[in-house]
C-alpha cells in the first residue's frame, strides 16, 4: 500500500511539474508573439472583424456594436498602462513556479499523511490464522 502511495505521488508530481513548465513556456511564447505583432493592434483588428457567415443568422451584428466599442476602448487604455512583455514575463515565471511549489508541498503532505495512515491501519491478513 505504501509503495502505491509513493508511486502515485511521483506520478502526480511529475505531471504537476510538466504542467508548470508548459505554462511557463506557453506564457513566454504568447508574450513574445504579442510583442512581435504589436499586441494591441492585433487584438484591435480582431475585434473589428465581421462575424463569420455561420454566426450571422444567430447573432445580429448590431448587438455587437457596444461590446466592440467597449473592447476597443479597453485595449487602448490597457496599451497605455500595460508593462512590456519582458516585464510581464519577469513576474509570470516566478509566480507559476511559486504555485508549483505550493502544489508540490500539498502533494507531499497528502502522501506523508496517507503513508502514516497506511502504517496505522491493521494489515488485511493480520487477523487470519493460516495454520488451520
Amino acid at each position: 500500500m505504501k509503495a502505491f502511495i509513493w508511486f502515485a505521488f511521483v506520478l502526480l508530481s511529475a505531471a504537476w511539474t510538466g504542467l508548470a513548465a508548459l505554462t511557463v513556456k506557453a506564457s513566454d511564447w504568447l508574450l513574445g508573439t504579442v510583442a512581435s505583432v504589436h499586441g494591441g493592434e492585433a487584438l484591435g483588428n480582431a475585434v473589428k472583424q465581421p462575424l463569420p457567415e455561420a454566426l450571422e443568422p444567430w447573432i445580429n451584428p448590431v448587438w455587437l456594436a457596444a461590446p466592440r466599442e467597449f473592447l476597443l476602448g479597453a485595449l487602448q487604455m490597457a496599451e497605455q498602462f500595460a508593462p512590456s512583455p519582458d516585464g510581464v514575463m519577469a513576474w509570470i515565471a516566478p509566480l507559476v513556479w511559486t504555485g508549483w511549489a505550493l502544489g508540490a508541498a500539498v502533494l507531499l503532505a497528502v502522501a506523508l499523511g496517507l503513508h502514516w495512515l497506511a502504517g496505522r491501519l491493521p494489515s488485511a491478513t493480520a487477523g487470519l490464522d493460516l495454520r488451520s
